[in-house]
């Protein structure tokens, strides 16, 4: 894998949509064609593995922090996370020494602070660490579509090169807001009173970089500004890539082990998720692997307990090398055994179809609307004005 200077865009948690923001953020580079990845926050893994000691222990998860950026380090353009390094000396009162430690090992890296405003506490207190340790850091006005806000100041730096239709869809919100059509303040995740929800799986399937991932953190974002509890599913093969885990690549039984961990873990508390690795897809895996059919049974077995709406994208753009072990030749072959699987699967089952284009997502909230959810009268009214205006035509980016 050919060595590359990594940025880490560091954005600061000072608002309830920080999650969102980094979603579209990440899905926004990859569109305009940017190798780019999350790192998913330690503490909120080990919560959800119900790991509460390890979780409040400061030293074990800045390590596991760290080592989750580190295995991204020359790999691709743009590490995105909503726990900066340095957020670990902040939020310290007692051990200086581990503070010192902290902000010493945080200038190793290439790093941008992002800023989001806000009238709350959080927010002056990040602002205030960051001017007495004399960081570098831009601001921005709080909005949902913040990320487009950050994408474009990353164009001025000359860091990015922002895909063309990502500023269409900057134009009409700006458009919208202006004429007073939207309100971008209804554009949000509210407070929802908890319950036990019974979860909607929505998943994402399609041939190797077939912009699964970027379409289903567009998609996942969407849900949450329509004030759905919605989180994402990440998929456990990628993660092992960047750690240069090649030999756990064919284990099959500890891949699909722990994306179930994954699954389960969410089902209950959010009314939906999204996933670019749903588990049926390991049939592909195992049948490759020669694994016997007991396998086969117990991926079935697990994969019919969930809800699911099953997606699958068409890919239309160049293929994209990073972060995968196959060339594009093996891709092609992989993806028409995905579909030929797919079709076989789904005799009795709706498969849902789509062209991969940037702004997809869009057209599949849409689809779903007054199926799943009711969309707000906002939202409604952006989709159909992205709509008539023909976005979505020009897909430059990789799947991330």
């Amino acid at each position: 894998m050919k060595k590359i200077n990594t940025t880490t865009l560091q954005l600061w948690n000072t608002d309830k949509n920080v999650n969102t923001t980094s979603w579209l953020l990440s899905a926004f580079l990859g569109i305009s064609g940017n190798d780019t990845e999350l790192i998913n926050d330690v503490p909120k893994d080990l919560r959800l593995d119900k790991q509460y000691s390890l979780s409040n222990d400061d030293l074990f998860v800045f390590s596991q922090q760290k080592k989750r950026l580190d295995s991204l380090q020359g790999k691709i353009n743009f590490a995105i996370t909503t726990l900066p390094l340095q957020s670990f000396s902040l939020n310290n009162k007692k051990d200086r020494e581990f503070s010192n430690l902290v902000e010493k090992i945080s200038k190793g890296y290439s790093s941008i602070n992002l800023l989001i405003k806000s009238d709350n506490n959080r927010y002056k207190k990040i602002k205030t660490y960051l001017d007495k340790n004399k960081e570098e850091y831009k601001e921005f006005d709080n909005n949902p579509f913040v990320a487009l806000d950050i994408l474009l100041y990353l164009e001025e730096k000359s860091l990015v090169s922002v895909n063309p239709e990502l500023k269409k869809l900057k134009k009409i919100i700006e458009e919208l807001v202006k004429n007073k059509k939207i309100n971008l303040e209804n554009l949000s995740i509210n407070k929802i009173e908890k319950e036990n929800y019974n979860t909607m799986n929505f998943s994402f399937y399609a041939p190797p970089s077939g912009g699964k991932s970027t379409t289903a953190r567009i998609f996942a974002s969407l849900l949450r500004l329509n004030n759905q509890e919605t989180e994402l599913v990440d998929e456990v093969p990628k993660e092992m890539v960047w750690n240069e885990q090649f030999d756990r690549l064919s284990d099959q039984m500890f891949i699909f082990s722990q994306q179930n961990r994954k699954m389960s873990n969410y089902q209950g508390k959010y009314k939906f998720t999204v996933t670019d690795s749903p588990l049926d897809i390991q049939h592909m895996y195992a049948k490759k692997n020669k694994m016997p059919k007991e396998f086969h049974n117990l991926i079935d077995f697990y994969h019919n307990q969930y809800k699911t709406v099953d997606i699958w994208l068409n890919r239309k753009h160049k293929y994209q090398q990073v972060g995968r072990v196959q060339n594009e030749e093996e891709s092609n072959q992989i993806g028409k055994e995905i579909k030929d699987f797919m079709k076989e699967s789904h005799k009795n089952k709706k498969l849902y179809e789509f062209e991969t284009t940037p702004l997809v997502a869009f057209k599949i909230l849409k689809e779903f609307d007054g199926v799943f959810y009711k969309l707000s009268k906002d939202m409604e009214i952006l989709v159909k004005e992205i709509e008539s205006r023909s976005i979505n035509q020009e897909y430059k980016g990789m799947e991330m």
